[in-house]
């Protein structure tokens, strides 16, 4: 059974209890007067203002391909060339009637580059050299300009127009004039104009504007007035 106290007796006990403890924990020393409290008070220096500013992105895409690596450009010269090795030999006759002023252009052309191809240089590929097909060091076939050197030679049409004049015998050789595609560096690029949109024709362009206090380059932007939206 529980010994039963008195209510007196209890609260001296109690009291005893919380005396002991407070001596075992040690004197609560007051603070020096020197030294300031912590104010629960917000400070305004640490205050942070925001401003809410709304941008615009404005970009031109790409308007070419990229630039082709040398090995891309080899792999894809020597695609054309095994394409002729494995494809069925021309039939001439079927396109250009035997005698005609094409076939002898056909004749003339097939002579300088040996293939019915256009654009893969000078290779036979039904010849003895047929295995050989690719490329040297420092070749010039797989380059693009070449390619389209080529294709603009081969667009070419040799006329041939004779006469008689004092009783010799003259022909004149007219060759047709082909315009060659424009070049991928503009004149943009050239005199390094920065503000026109024909430059870098291979490269996404933002556009970027000036800030004449600071003088760094960013999107264009504003801050918002009131209760404006962030959306048109």
């Amino acid at each position: 059974p529980k010994p039963y106290i008195c209510r007196t007796c209890l609260h001296h006990r109690l009291a005893s209890s919380a005396t002991a403890s407070a001596a075992q924990a040690g004197p609560i020393e007051p603070p020096p007067s020197g030294r300031a409290l912590p104010s629960n008070t917000p400070s305004t220096s640490l205050r942070t203002t925001y401003a809410i500013k709304a941008s615009v992105l404005l970009s031109r895409p790409p308007i070419l391909t990229r630039d082709l690596t040398p090995f891309e450009k080899a792999y894809f010269l020597y695609q054309k060339r095994l394409n002729e090795r494995l494809a069925l030999p021309f039939t001439r006759y079927f396109y250009y009637q035997k005698g005609t002023p094409g076939d002898v252009e056909w004749k003339r052309k097939i002579k300088e580059r040996l293939t019915p191809a256009r654009d893969i240089g000078a290779y036979n590929a039904y010849g003895k050299e047929g295995w050989n097909d690719e490329l040297l060091m420092g070749a010039k076939e797989s380059e693009p300009e070449s390619a389209i050197e080529a294709l603009v030679r081969d667009a070419e049409v040799e006329v041939q127009k004779g006469g008689e004049e004092s009783g010799e015998t003259t022909q004149e050789v007219k060759k047709e004039v082909v315009q060659k595609p424009m070049p991928r560096i503009t004149d943009a690029d050239r005199m390094g104009d920065t503000k026109s949109l024909d430059r870098s024709l291979q490269r996404t362009l933002y556009l970027l504007v000036r800030n004449g206090e600071k003088g760094k380059w960013w999107f264009p932007s504003d801050g918002l007035v009131g209760r404006e939206s962030l959306h048109t």
